[in-house]
Formats: C-alpha cells, structure tokens, sequence
C-alpha cells in the first residue's frame, strides 16, 4: 500500500485531527478535576478525587489506544514513503544506465554455435581460401578452428 505525497500527507493531517481532541481533552479534564476539588466547600469526599482520576485514566487509556493507531499508520506511510523513493531512484538510474547495459550485453553476445558454410565459387581452391583466413585469424590473436 504505497501513498503517493498527497495521499501521505492526508493521512497525516487527519491522524492530527483526531490526536488532538483527545490530548486537548486529557488536559481540560485534569485541570477541571484540579479545580472541582480545591473550589468545594470544607467537607471534601474523597470520592470526588476517585471519579475525577477515573476520567483522567479513561482518557489516558484512549489517548494511549489512538497513540498506539498513529504509530502503526505512521509506520505505513514511512514504508511507502520508502518504497515509492526507491522506485523513483531505480528507475532514474536504469533510464541513465539501461542503454549503456544494452550496449554492453550486445558485445558480449555469443552466438549461439551455429557456424555457416562460406559461399566459395567452383574455380577458387577451397583449402587455400580456408588456411588464409585461418592465417588471418590467428595473426588477429584468435585460435584458429
């Protein structure tokens, strides 16, 4: 599943979207819990306090569940992220190297075994013809057949 940068960066934007209520959320109920208790009157239950903490740790435990959602989509757009830079990078270097490639696989080419007859008229001595070539052959530094 590879994003493209648009795709990418939409997915991070609404990873934001919905991280930040929740940490926006996380503070106002601390500090409203905070304040709860200290603006009640002399006889304080400490009960408030228990409820105001389990609000806290609701949110926390939520806020720790979408963390845990970002990290893995995170991890997914840097994976395809990586795999789309890759692509792009491979195939800017066979564009520049692929027709030096070609040229080289065309040298080193070897035929396939077959050696044809030569086509030599009838008033030509065939054997003169063959141990010249042979001759210039190995004067070139091939081994003559």
């Amino acid at each position: 599943m590879a994003l493209n940068e648009n795709e990418r960066d939409a997915h991070i934007k609404a990873i934001y979207y919905i991280l930040l209520p929740f940490v926006v959320l996380t503070i106002v109920s601390l500090f409203v819990s905070i304040f709860t208790w200290n603006s009640m009157d002399g006889h304080r239950e400490v009960e408030a306090i228990t409820w105001s903490l389990t609000v806290i740790e609701i949110v926390l435990a939520l806020f720790a569940i979408m963390l845990g959602i970002v990290a893995i989509f995170g991890f997914w757009a840097i994976r395809g992220a990586a795999v789309a830079s890759a692509k792009r990078e491979a195939r800017a270097y066979l564009d520049e190297k692929a027709a030096q490639m070609f040229q080289q696989v065309a040298k080193t080419q070897q035929l396939d075994g077959s050696v044809e007859k030569p086509d030599i008229p009838e008033g030509v001595d065939e054997t003169d013809v063959i141990s010249k070539a042979q001759e210039e052959q190995s004067d070139d530094g091939q081994a003559g057949k």
